[in-house]
């Protein structure tokens, strides 16, 4: 289990079933709208209510599966609750109390939920948007609660947590109650709590903010979350509050080690600011205060930094005590808050989406990331004596599968660029090599699977449509007679016993001929503008002559100077399966072998 890393978020209960409780014409136009104006303010977490009792589960399970791409997209995930957010528990032609008893003590829960939560669960377990699952939205008891009464409800959550846990181990699974306060009795209360809380199927804990009233009974809740070690977030925020009220709220649960909180828009008071689709497609006369949400959640101003030297942890104070909760590979980028600038333990620190971590040690004798404008370094200088340009290597241990060698013996400096292929003032983007985002989610459209085992088995550099920018070699070699592939035209050169390939070039650029040979200011073609998503160069490198059946990662012969350029150009590189942990960052990828069998998080697919 993974703790996760700090988001604010939102209650959108309406999210997957407007047409059928608000008569939204068309929810999913509707549900862009609404991510595109929480994007913004910084908000990146949803919590969605995945059934409707009136929907085949099937169609729920379509429809939450459009709303998490949709997430995806959006930089964004979800905690999904097995409820329509309208009280399940109660069935037509019964009272309020006696339905409620019933659903737990009479086990109804196996008659729709269960099936439904299976259904669901074995669909969308592996959706990278995806953090969480509740079994319900506000479960309770009605008061007087007996011991008997709680008994019922563990039973339940352990059918129905123990059923999550076995189809997704890995899950967080949060039990989606008020506080342990409406499923415990009064007088024997801590002591069910406890009992609740180490079932061994509750991996998450929601705990009530909002009121001075809310917070004492969810107290007890909170003290055990901390206690065993449990991941837990803050729901029902108050919305309705001033802008420094709020940003203040916002971070006392942040200093508390909550993981987030959650806030309700569509409850909101009339109050200044934007008025937000899902409010005007309601009611005009409710808005959301957007101020108030946009100084509790996003920075004013902010850096981008680049990590340098990792891996850096990620805590959740500027305090080496502080709880870590993750860590920051070499060329991850994060946006810092100008303001958060902190000295503290002889450390630097800055705060950023997730949490805070060290630029620097105060004496600067350790540098662990910096910032992304200052990583554009001049040309080297400097010369061997023979007027060749003198560069510096870091080593990179490389990853490797299926190889009867040992590629960490390989000559990399028989092979090393001088120049980038293409000039740093026309490169738009780069795509990495290996486990990139782009990969997992079209890899397999465009044969990956067949070709590159799954990843991505060059480096592209990205520029703008309509240009005619130029290819440079950007080292010595001599060129080869072309593959057939990464059309329009390619052009192959062979520097000993490595190939590389550059992919589609303009067709009617000037050819280069086999036998030709170049150095690293040739031009060899320039770059299509009619390749599909958009222009690029592919350079892909293969060893050893004359099969050439292995691709290595470019970056491996490129000097540093050449590699800190690079970083600094956007990318979406760190995005991948949930709980894959390997071949995280651009320089720990593994060599691929041609053809061979699949690897990386969709191999389990």
């Amino acid at each position: 289990m993974t703790y996760p890393s700090w988001a604010a978020g939102v209650n959108l209960p309406d999210f997957l079933y407007s047409d059928m409780t608000r008569q939204v014409k068309d929810p999913e136009v509707l549900q862009a709208r609404q991510i595109e104006a929480l994007h913004p303010l910084g908000i990146r977490r949803v919590r969605l209510f995945t059934f409707h009792r009136d929907v085949d589960p099937a169609e729920s399970v379509r429809r939450t599966a459009l709303a998490l791409d949709l997430l995806y997209e959006f930089g964004c995930d979800a905690i999904l609750t097995l409820s329509d957010g309208r009280d399940e528990v109660f069935q037509p032609g019964a009272t309020a109390a006696s339905a409620v008893l019933d659903y737990f003590t009479a086990r109804r829960y196996r008659e729709h939920l269960l099936p439904a939560a299976e259904m669901i669960v074995s669909a969308l377990r592996e959706h990278p948007a995806l953090l969480a699952w509740e079994m319900g939205n506000r479960l309770s008891l009605r008061p007087p609660i007996t011991p008997d009464d709680s008994r019922a409800f563990m039973t339940f959550v352990s059918e129905i947590g123990g059923t999550i846990l076995n189809i997704d181990p890995n899950a967080l699974v949060g039990m989606g109650i008020a506080s342990c306060a409406e499923v415990t009795p009064e007088e024997d209360r801590e002591l069910f709590a406890r009992r609740l809380y180490t079932l061994g199927c509750v991996t998450l804990i929601s705990v009530a903010g909002g009121t001075a009233l809310e917070r004492a009974k969810a107290y007890l809740d909170y003290n055990l979350a901390r206690e065993l070690s449990l991941p837990f977030y803050a729901f029902d925020v108050a919305m309705e509050q001033a802008a420094g009220a709020l940003k203040e709220e916002v971070e006392v649960w942040r200093e508390s080690d909550a993981f987030g909180i959650f806030v309700a828009p569509d409850a909101a008071a009339v109050g200044e600011g934007i008025t937000f689709p899902w409010t005007v497609e309601y009611d005009p006369s409710l808005t959301v205060q957007a101020n108030a949400l946009a100084a509790a959640f996003k920075p004013a101003q902010t850096r981008t930094f680049v990590i340098m030297n990792g891996p850096l942890g990620v805590r959740t104070n500027p305090r080496i005590s502080a709880r870590r909760l993750y860590t920051l590979q070499p060329g991850a980028y994060i946006e810092v808050d100008v303001q958060s600038r902190t000295e503290a333990d002889k450390f630097v620190w800055w705060r950023h989406r997730d949490g805070w971590s060290a630029e620097k040690t105060l004496d600067e004798r350790s540098i662990y990331m910096r910032d992304r404008a200052t990583l554009i370094p001049p040309p080297p200088s400097g010369s061997n004596g023979s007027g060749e340009p003198v560069f510096t290597v870091t080593p990179i241990r490389i990853d490797q599968t299926d190889l009867p060698y040992d590629v960490n013996t390989l000559p990399l400096r028989d092979l090393m660029f001088q120049l980038l292929p293409v000039e740093s003032s026309q490169i738009e983007w780069v795509q990495y090599y290996g486990n990139t985002h782009f990969a997992y989610r079209h890899g397999k459209a465009w044969n990956y699977d067949g070709y590159s085992q799954g990843l991505h088995g060059g480096f592209d550099f990205g520029v703008s449509p309509g240009t005619r920018v130029p290819v440079r070699a950007g080292v010595h070699g001599t060129v080869l007679r072309p593959g057939l592939k990464f059309s329009p035209r390619r052009v192959d050169i062979r520097v000993g016993d490595y190939l590389i390939i550059f992919g589609h070039l303009h067709a009617e650029t000037p050819r280069v001929p086999p036998g030709m040979d170049v150095n690293p200011d040739t031009v060899i073609g320039t770059i299509a503008s009619s390749v599909a998503f958009s222009p690029h160069v592919h350079i892909e490198i293969r060893y050893p002559y004359p099969s050439f059946h292995t691709i290595i990662n470019p970056l491996l012969f490129m000097p540093d100077v050449l590699r800190s350029r690079l970083l600094a150009f956007p990318t979406d590189f760190y995005a991948h399966a949930l709980n894959w942990t390997r071949w995280g960052t651009p320089f720990d990828q593994p060599v691929i072998s041609l053809g061979g069998r699949v690897i990386g998080p969709r191999a389990r697919f």
